[in-house]
């Protein structure tokens, strides 16, 4: 039952709903849960890998003057992305505006991130305790957006990614 209720928090949240940020509220529903009708000139490039897809638009909304990629599997794919949407940004090289991950990030906080993976939960556990300032937005499974941008209050959202 509990995971029922939490299920429908997700699909409640993902869609605006008991959101009261209006940052947290905008970045919901334009950049993390965009519906399907719109897209991005990259998503041909993604494909139909929701988590590439998230990527561009992530990477599209930040506008990262750099991008560190540490991932086990996908890296490619991932900087092939990267250097679609924001041709002048450095790649793996100095101190990064932005992640991509499937490790542990808490050293390199704060700083905007995209978390992908099966051990998505325990990197976030450890990117928020290191975090002071921002929001963070998490699937529940394997996905999770840290935006640590120092206007923001410290919350934490679960969507439906």
């Amino acid at each position: 039952m509990q995971a029922l209720l939490k299920s429908f928090e997700r699909r409640r949240h993902s869609r605006g709903f008991g959101v009261h940020s209006p940052f947290a509220y905008r970045f919901i529903t334009e950049v993390l849960c965009l519906s399907g009708g719109y897209g991005y000139y990259a998503y041909s490039s993604a494909g139909r890998d929701r988590r590439m897809r998230l990527l561009v638009r992530l990477l599209a909304y930040f506008n990262p003057a750099s991008v560190l990629i540490d991932l086990d599997g996908g890296a490619e794919k991932a900087e092939a992305l990267v250097r679609e949407v924001l041709p002048h940004a450095a790649v793996n090289a100095g101190e990064p505006d932005f992640i991509i991950s499937d490790k542990d990030i808490a050293g390199l906080m704060p700083c905007n991130a995209l978390i992908l993976g099966r051990e998505a939960a325990s990197v976030l556990v450890s990117a928020r305790s290191a975090l002071g300032r921002g929001m963070t937005f998490f699937n529940g499974r394997d996905c999770a957006v840290v935006a640590a941008l120092e206007h923001l209050p410290r919350q934490d959202f679960e969507l439906k990614l």
